[in-house]
């Protein structure tokens, strides 16, 4: 069988195809629990042969036989890594179909476990560490550049369109419920004139009587 297809390589059939079909047939070939089509022979999948004696390496396992590799058999690859890792990922059982190109060089180790349907074209480079549990469903566009790191536990509904540029540094806890529009200036009488201090000066008087 070619190279590449279901009656020489188990991996390369379909459900319904895998047992009957499958590395030439006569059920060599079965379905995991994954749901994928795997040899259940050590001619058929390398992780079926012994490592005692040269069952390991006399193996026809597509694509290139089999080797050991310490007390494993493993597939014997044309380029082999010269640094494997120590902690391979097991593989999904459920690949996406439309996986992301290219792929990200630093994926979380704990992803989300319900991602966004509609994520974001130009994603956050630096996402925060703990992000709010229940975002704004209309947030500002766009957001603020630096954000406070102390934010209102309560802000405001209505936020004033015209802030100050010089806010209290000790707003009043008790402010005014009806404050004037006008303030009054430091010794106005309310009456519109600015009531002026009086200065008290003692002057001597020499008066002569007579008596």
């Amino acid at each position: 069988a070619r190279i590449g297809t279901c009656r020489a390589d188990c991996t390369q059939c379909n459900n319904s195809e895998c047992a009957s079909q499958g590395g030439g047939g006569n059920g060599v070939c079965n379905i995991n629990g994954g749901g994928q089509c795997e040899g259940i022979t050590c001619d058929t999948n390398c992780e079926n042969c012994s490592s005692a004696g040269s069952e390991c390496q006399d193996s026809f396992a597509p694509p290139n036989g089999c080797r050991l590799d310490g007390p494993n058999c493993i597939l014997d690859t044309l380029n082999p890594t010269m640094d494997p890792t120590s902690f391979p990922t097991e593989p999904t059982t459920s690949p996406s179909n439309n996986p992301s190109v290219p792929p990200t060089v630093s994926p979380s180790n704990n992803p989300s476990a319900s991602p966004s349907n509609f994520p974001s074209e130009t994603p956050t480079i630096s996402p925060s560490d703990n992000p709010t549990t229940a975002p704004s469903d209309n947030p500002s566009v766009p957001p603020t550049v630096s954000p406070s790191t102390n934010p209102s536990v309560s802000p405001s509904k209505t936020p004033t369109n015209i802030p100050t540029m010089t806010p209290t540094f000790g707003p009043s806890l008790d402010p005014t419920p009806s404050p004037t529009e006008v303030p009054l200036s430091c010794g106005d009488t309310g009456s519109g004139f600015i009531r002026q201090p009086t200065t008290t000066v003692n002057i001597p008087l020499n008066i002569d009587v007579d008596l």
